[in-house]
């Protein structure tokens, strides 16, 4: 018996910029490969630009995919994309199930099935908070990919009554798949020595500081952030980790006003890696996240899965993933942030033991293979 071909559109994985998305597609893939049952039914095929394809050796746990070029010139096909002008391209690449995880998608005739990622739409809930450029597209877009994918993937509830009802699609049609985080960062226990070393690369000297691990943009609600931690102890600090985003020049300034006052909120010029975020978030108070809106929050279940302290704003997205131990606050509300964050500061030791037991066993609700088992069972329903 021939195994179904799964063609893995794998743009993100290759691209250079790290954020978030290729995060995710990478743990599920590999949580796939890694499955014999799921390896035993589907041939995984990642499918990239061809000059990139080498650029898929950095995601550990890919080796059990085969790799296959993309038929043209990656610039090209992406201009036609963007323009609904692509020709169905299963009849390039081959017949059988697409997977896309980053919202958009390819035509294919009807001989193949697709699923597709949609993260989240703030694009169409919040458009204020996002960038322009990227706003006008996803909402010129993205409801052509829902019509011509035959299942949404959301990665929360939430997200998926959002996409039901902000686009009418048949709620058969929209499915959950959660996310988990990155085990081989986040699980470890670093060595006093090692989270020093890391904290004196960046520029943190001491344990008060909260940490924040995200772009720089509207909707992560850094300007209260500040604000609040500003209303803290003077001794406490705030360590931002992530891109520097868009729409962000009053962050930045705020940043270099509070730098003046003699309080260290500190955003690095150089890139952090998975594991010195891991490293940073093990040395600190625990993780700050008062975003306005998020599709799922992936950086509070990381924080969860090491046991640590995790405020977090109290939007649904948000109480899927932390539960009952997550630190809620008014995302509105720069007191009742500083307010969550000054709870965590007033805990003891015997009280941040109990809470990391609470959060740990929360997190191990989510994990990959979970997740990969799920994408599974939906795949098993496709007839080509």
């Amino acid at each position: 018996m021939s195994k179904t071909k799964i063609f893995i559109e794998a743009v993100p994985l290759v691209d250079k910029q790290m954020s978030g998305v290729p995060h995710a597609l990478a743990g599920i893939v590999a949580a796939m490969a890694a499955n014999k049952e799921i390896m035993k039914n589907y041939e995984l095929i990642l499918v990239a630009p061809k000059n990139r394809l080498h650029l898929l050796d950095r995601w550990p746990g890919l080796q059990n995919c085969s790799r296959k070029a993309i038929p043209m010139k990656f610039r090209i096909m992406n201009g036609l994309g963007r323009r609904g002008l692509l020709p169905p391209m299963d009849l390039l690449l081959g017949r059988g199930i697409y997977f896309f995880g980053n919202f958009f998608n390819w035509p294919l005739t009807k001989s193949s099935k697709s699923f597709t990622y949609i993260h989240d739409i703030c694009f169409a809930t919040h458009p204020e908070l996002v960038q322009p450029d990227n706003q006008k597209m996803l909402a010129k877009n993205v409801p052509r990919y829902i019509r011509q994918t035959d299942y949404v993937i959301a990665v929360s509830e939430t997200s998926r009554r959002e996409i039901i009802s902000e686009f009418n699609v048949p709620e058969s049609k929209v499915k959950v798949v959660y996310n988990a985080a990155d085990t081989s960062a986040y699980s470890k226990t670093y060595s006093v020595e090692e989270v020093k070393q890391t904290q004196q690369k960046y520029g943190v000297f001491g344990d008060k500081y909260f940490l924040f691990i995200s772009n720089i943009e509207p909707r992560k609600n850094i300007e209260r952030l500040i604000g609040a931690i500003e209303k803290l102890p003077k001794d406490v600090g705030l360590f931002l980790v992530g891109g520097d985003g868009w729409l962000n020049e009053k962050v930045f300034k705020m940043i270099d006003e509070q730098n003046k006052k003699g309080r260290k909120v500190i955003k690095p010029k150089t890139y952090v890696d998975d594991e010195d975020a891991a490293k940073l978030l093990q040395g600190s108070l625990g993780l700050t996240m008062p975003s306005i809106y998020e599709g799922f929050g992936m950086p509070a279940l990381e924080s969860l899965t090491m046991g640590k302290p995790t405020v977090v704003s109290n939007i649904p997205q948000f109480k899927e993933v932390a539960g009952e131990v997550g630190f809620y606050c008014d995302y509105k509300n720069i007191d009742s942030i500083a307010t969550a964050l000054q709870k965590v500061l007033d805990m003891n030791d015997t009280e941040r033991t109990n809470y990391s037991q609470k959060a740990k066993k929360q997190a191990s609700k989510f994990s990959w293979d979970k997740s990969a088992a799920v994408l599974a069972s939906l795949f098993n329903q496709v007839k080509l």
